[in-house]
């Protein structure tokens, strides 16, 4: 990394100061030690990239193994794979030297991957040692996660090896649609080529950022088995899987200040902050034509990116967070299901006109915000 470089890498970022956001001033405050730490990561794979390159005249791929849930779920190419470790996102906890697996009732789980930025965090752990059948989706009877000992809000499930295909629709991730039975019902199939299972969770921040970094991270999962008629778990593996780690992740982001308003709606865009797996917003309300609860409104929805060699990203934002308006204000922090590297992005794109099912989406159909400096 060249002396211009470091310079961009540690003057881009600022902290705002909204409103009812809280900010972690020793996030804040220890920023360049943790930079140097990611820089000196950096290198050290830069290195093992050099040796594999030298040794079999091929450009470098992934240093770890990665989760291959993780990599259909948010679309990642193997060539890209080396770079998402170098920025410090992607994690490998079972490569640490610490407890990861736990075998309980002959079904082994382990923690495999986690991508990790300042306000959310995704964990994938593989199971093993317990199969079920298509259309039948595996559930554990509870899942409890904590931070640094505090509950967190999370959402969970195991993964159907669905993506979403960039128009809002459900394919699976090789492309094909997802089978159907005779009744042309929808089918789903958990098992994985390789015999396992895939659990993934996605915790939530509270809005503060940095809230997951350097955090201590527990995981507790309760009795597994499949959904019966009554949507009630029918366990047929008893016993508690539990896992600690401290997560680690990428802290950069970028925050733009902008006056722009998306149509005629009187909704103007102030703020946009992005992460690797975060898109934040933060909108100017008082003047909306229409009067609604932050639940019912009518804020353009933040669906994607366009980035700087214009391809768009769309349907990648999923769950998220939203502050209730303050002052005229209101905020929104979605999670997305794509990594992004913030340098790249041109434009935020807040839905102006939907489409129908099986349309394709174009620029046409956004508002644009520009976040380019």
């Amino acid at each position: 990394m060249t002396e211009q470089e470091i310079y961009k890498e540690a003057t881009k970022s600022m902290v705002v100061d909204l409103e009812g956001i809280k900010m972690n001033m020793q996030f804040e405050n220890n920023k360049e030690k943790k930079k140097q730490h990611r820089m000196n990561r950096v290198a050290a794979a830069i290195v093992i990239g050099m040796i594999g390159m030298s040794s079999v005249g091929v450009c470098a791929y992934a240093i770890h193994n990665w989760n291959s849930g993780i990599m259909d779920k948010f679309q990642v190419a193997s060539k890209d794979t080396i770079k998402y470790e170098e920025t410090g996102v992607a994690q490998f906890p079972d490569e640490k030297g610490e407890t990861k697996s736990v075998t309980v009732d002959g079904v082994t789980i382990s923690a495999t991957q986690t991508i990790v930025d300042n306000y959310y965090a995704y964990v994938a752990l593989t199971v093993t040692g317990y199969e079920v059948g298509n259309g039948m989706q595996p559930e554990f009877s509870s899942v409890n996660c904590t931070l640094d000992g505090e509950p967190v809000s999370s959402t969970s499930g195991f993964y159907d090896g669905t993506i979403d295909d960039g128009n809002g629709r459900a394919i699976m991730a090789d492309g094909s649609e997802i089978p159907s039975d005779e009744n042309g019902s929808l089918v789903s199939s958990y098992m994985r080529n390789d015999g396992t299972l895939e659990y993934h969770i996605l915790l939530y921040t509270d809005g503060t950022k940095g809230y997951f970094i350097d955090k201590n991270l527990h995981v507790e999962l309760t009795d597994l088995g499949v959904y019966g008629e009554k949507e009630e778990v029918s366990v047929d593996k008893t016993g508690t899987w539990s896992f600690d780690w401290k997560l680690e992740g990428d802290d950069s982001f970028e925050i733009v200040k902008c006056s722009d308003e998306l149509g005629d709606t009187g909704v103007i865009v102030t703020e946009c902050e992005m992460s690797p797996i975060t898109l934040r917003t933060v909108y100017d309300v008082s003047n909306m034509r229409e009067k609604l609860s932050l639940e019912d409104s009518n804020i353009p929805h933040l669906s994607g990116v366009k980035l700087k060699d214009g391809t768009i990203l769309t349907c990648i934002t999923g769950g998220g967070i939203e502050n209730a308006y303050k002052k005229g204000m209101c905020e929104v922090i979605y999670s997305t299901n794509r990594i992004l590297d913030v340098d790249e992005i041109d434009s935020l794109l807040f839905v102006k006109e939907s489409w129908d099912e099986g349309e394709t989406c174009n620029i046409d159909n956004f508002y644009e915000v520009s976040v380019v400096k």
